[in-house]
């Protein structure tokens, strides 16, 4: 059977029937922290029984759904919060990052962040030295027009 994270249990747990109260209860507490221990005293069975219940794919979605609706919205408050701090030091890479890959890679993001969407270079140059070569030949050609006036 496989678990939770989908790696494979040592122990094989029979099948419950039907899901009840008592069982939702059990998943419950384990969401609070309790063990199976714990659970089984508390409600009066056998640790064996709270681990066959907390096996059952009815009580492993039933935890899933929990854990995504006590928690819903809380994710993304935290982005918003962590935003402007991520956008100042992505300005502040492209601008002063002594790597120009870093500083091509920071402007891209900010770029994609105020877009929304993904952004891809296309026919770029693969070498730094192509690169060196490029902004040679437009320097050159912006110093022949500037000649010209």
């Amino acid at each position: 059977m496989k678990s939770l994270f989908n790696n494979e249990d040592c122990q094989s747990y029979p099948t419950l029937q039907k899901e009840g109260v008592q069982h939702r209860e059990m998943c419950m507490m384990k969401l609070m922290g309790m063990t199976a221990r714990e659970i089984a005293e508390k409600m009066d069975v056998t640790t064996a029984c709270v681990n066959t219940t907390l096996a059952q794919p009815f009580a492993k979605q039933f935890m899933v759904e929990m854990v995504h609706e006590k928690t819903e919205g809380q994710i993304e408050k935290m982005l918003q919060l962590y935003a402007k701090d991520a956008i100042t030091t992505l300005h502040e890479l492209s601008q002063e990052a002594k790597s120009e890959a870093v500083r091509a890679n920071s402007a891209f993001a900010l770029v994609k962040a105020a877009v929304g969407t993904k952004l891809q270079v296309v026919d770029a140059p693969k070498s730094l030295e192509a690169i060196e070569k490029e902004e040679a030949r437009l320097t050159d050609e912006i110093t022949l027009l500037r000649g010209r006036n």
